[in-house]
């Protein structure tokens, strides 16, 4: 069975940017449901349109490493493919 925590420096970074992430997910809904069990004061109210953007922002950040690390992993997925080809070539000779 794989281990929870990656061993490559970019699986270390994409684990902890999702770490980030639902960290930074726990504050803006926390404050919708405290806005949508209690009248706002101005403070809140101020506050809403702030939680909506960061929750937005967070979710497109992580997409973005998603997509990076998904084509990185491809190129170096058909990069490994391609050096086992050449390593079985040459010891097929």
């Amino acid at each position: 069975m794989a281990s929870i925590i990656p061993k490559t420096r970019r699986g270390m970074f994409c684990f902890i940017a999702v770490i980030i992430y639902i960290i930074s997910q726990n504050w803006p809904v926390m404050k919708w449901v405290y806005l949508l069990q209690k009248p706002p004061d101005i403070v809140y109210v101020l506050g809403f349109p702030f939680a909506i953007f960061w929750s937005f922002f967070a979710c497109v950040i992580m997409i973005a490493i998603w997509v990076y690390t998904m084509l990185t992993l491809g190129e170096d997925i058909a990069k490994n493919v391609e050096q086992n080809e050449k390593f079985r070539e040459i010891m097929e000779k």
